[in-house]
C-alpha cells in the first residue's frame, strides 16, 4: 500500500535534515528595525530572493524558491541556539520570523543577534509582555502569549511571549494565505 507525503512534510524534513550540517552562521542583521506589517531586520515582505539574502547574508541549506531560507548555528537542530528564517513562494519572500535561542533551563535565552532589531516602539525579543502591550494596545491576543498586529493586505505580524519569563521569544511578519 503506497501513502502519500504532504510537500510541506517532505521540506520540513529537507529542512531538519540539511540544516544541522551546514557551515551558515546568524544573520548579523546591519539593518536592526522591525517594521510592523512589513519587515524584520532589512528582510521585506514582497521582496525578491536575492534581497534577503543580500539583507542577512548566507542561509543554511537549500534557501531557493519555493522553499525556505534557514539561518541557524552550525550544529543546531531546531533552533536550539536560535534562529532566523523567511519563507519564499513564486519569487517572493512571503514569511519572516526570528525567534530566541532555548535556554539552558526553561524557556529562551535573550540575547544577540535576536535581541537587536526593535520596532519603532523599541519592541523585539526580549521585550517584556507588559512593555509589548503597553506600545501595541490594539493587538489582539487570540491565544495566550500570542499577540497579533493586522494590517492592509492579509498580512500579519504576530509577538509570541515566552510563558516562563513574559518576555517576547519571537517575532514574525507574514502575508496570510487565502483560504
Amino acid at each position: 500500500m503506497r501513502t502519500r507525503t504532504p510537500f510541506s512534510l517532505l521540506a520540513l524534513g529537507a529542512v531538519l535534515w540539511v540544516a544541522p550540517t551546514a557551515d551558515a552562521a546568524l544573520p548579523t542583521f546591519k539593518d536592526k528595525t522591525i517594521v510592523v506589517g512589513k519587515s524584520i531586520a532589512g528582510v521585506k515582505l514582497g521582496a525578491g530572493l536575492a534581497s534577503g539574502k543580500a539583507a542577512w547574508g548566507k542561509a543554511n541549506g537549500d534557501c531557493s524558491d519555493p522553499f525556505l531560507c534557514l539561518f541557524r548555528v552550525k550544529g543546531a537542530v531546531s533552533g536550539d541556539k536560535g534562529e532566523g528564517l523567511f519563507s519564499v513562494k513564486k519569487g517572493k519572500i512571503t514569511r519572516i520570523q526570528i525567534t530566541a535561542p532555548l535556554a539552558s533551563g526553561e524557556g529562551h535565552a535573550f540575547k544577540a543577534p535576536f535581541t537587536t532589531p526593535k520596532t519603532a516602539k523599541g519592541i523585539g525579543i526580549g521585550s517584556t509582555e507588559a512593555k509589548l502591550k503597553k506600545a501595541y494596545p490594539k493587538a489582539t491576543s487570540p491565544s495566550k502569549g500570542y499577540f497579533v498586529i493586522k494590517s492592509p493586505g492579509r498580512i500579519e505580524t504576530s509577538f509570541v511571549v515566552d510563558q516562563s519569563s513574559k518576555r517576547v521569544s519571537s517575532v514574525v511578519v507574514e502575508i496570510i494565505p487565502a483560504d
